[in-house]
């Protein structure tokens, strides 16, 4: 899966996807440095344990387009799968040279105004035009999350398991104790990941803990796509109203244009989805000020006509869990942030495509990548109510 997260990556820096015509929110902003989160390497590491402590991966989300795919052991299956090998080998190689490549672009000095990034630089052509879009990489200053705010993480802690009794129909009793089974198994392996960390990175790396170990336990009553959804959209109900009650289109501010189309076409009520996005801006501001994430940006391409919205946060305290949790195709994320973009476009009554990426912002290189970024994007917006 994180070779999928890579080669996304380097499409992404291909392409210029992230094109500085976007309309960017950005957060007045902290970002926390790497030694805060448990590098992706020792999340891998940690896997293996985990993995046999705890029975193994759980039920696949195959169904949530998250680029997990099931291989048959049928004999078209294997010919499909050796097939794959030998032309993710050829792909492997294509990357490796095109990390080199696109990371010799980058210009160390140059710095988007707007975003506070740094960007990649494709080049010109012999006729003088751009080859692309210069591409939006790691922050230019960077700096450390905010302090750390327990008591926003218990309320936080609250919610999730308020909305997994509810969504299981198991008692508060039972889940607590599937969550401290799996904590007493899982504990080890994280207390040696936290050697040698500070006080303010180990509430961090508890916190992380805590979700991935709910996360991981309550994964094991749901499995069906809508139930999944429904989850999701409950305890981003609960934490918008813990965060953002009352908030809509007022909270959402852009220092670029607004996308016009040329017709007007647009399959959705963008009233509506400025009132979504005005609650999901309200939520990462209070996570951003209580410590739990770093930098956020929410931007709608003007080249998309308004029809795709992304959700950047960089350095979720959570991201090595949800990295995991991905790892072993659980159920539930653990992304608090999902939860809340799902419930407020549930809330305004748009149906959505989603797509989620753990993205490194400063590199393409495989042998140094780790991820600190969540990346959501967000398709095929339209009006309609999913089912309850």
């Amino acid at each position: 899966m994180i070779s999928d997260i890579k080669k996304f990556h380097g499409i992404i820096l291909l392409l210029g996807w992230a094109h500085l015509s976007f309309a960017v929110l950005t957060s007045p902003a902290k970002v926390q440095s790497l030694e805060a989160n448990i590098p992706r390497r020792e999340w891998l590491q940690l896997g293996g344990f985990l993995a046999v402590a705890m029975g193994g991966p759980g039920k696949c989300r195959a169904e949530q387009a998250q680029g997990v795919e099931v291989i048959t052991a049928s004999d078209i299956g294997k010919a499909v799968r050796i097939s794959t090998i030998k032309g993710a080998q050829f792909a492997d190689s294509v990357d490796y040279k095109w990390e080199r490549f696109s990371d010799s672009l980058r210009d160390k000095n140059q710095c988007d105004p707007t975003t506070g990034r740094r960007m990649f630089d494709n080049g010109f052509r012999r006729d003088g035009t751009r080859i692309g879009n210069p591409v939006l990489g790691n922050l230019c200053s960077p700096q450390p999350l905010r302090p750390f705010d327990p008591t926003l993480a218990a309320s936080l802690l609250d919610t999730l398991d308020r909305t997994a009794s509810k969504q299981t129909g198991q008692s508060e009793a039972v889940l607590k104790g599937n969550v401290k089974e799996l904590q007493d198994r899982a504990r080890p392996a994280f207390a040696r990941a936290e050697m040698g960390k500070n006080e303010a990175e180990l509430e961090r790396s508890k916190h992380n803990f805590e979700v991935f170990t709910r996360a991981k336990a309550y994964s094991a009553y749901i499995s069906d796509r809508p139930r999944i959804k429904q989850f999701q959209e409950g305890w981003g109900s609960s934490v918008i109203d813990l965060l953002a009650s009352g908030a809509g289109r007022r909270e959402f501010t852009s220092p670029f244009p607004k996308a016009s189309p040329e017709d007007d076409t647009r399959r959705y009520d963008e009233g509506k989805l400025l009132d979504a996005l005005g609650v999901i801006s309200v939520c990462l501001r209070k996570l951003e000020s209580g410590g739990l994430i770093g930098r956020w940006e929410i931007a709608v391409p003007t080249d998309d006509d308004g029809e795709v919205v992304t959700i950047a946060v960089d350095d979720d305290v959570t991201l090595g869990g949800q990295i995991f949790l991905r790892e072993e195709t659980m159920p539930l994320s653990g992304a608090v942030v999902e939860a809340i973009v799902t419930a407020a476009l549930k809330r305004s009554d748009i149906l959505f495509r989603s797509d989620s990426f753990f993205l490194d912002p400063s590199t393409t290189r495989q042998e140094v990548y780790e991820p600190t970024q969540l990346l959501l994007s967000l398709a095929n917006l339209r009006t309609g109510r999913s089912p309850q």
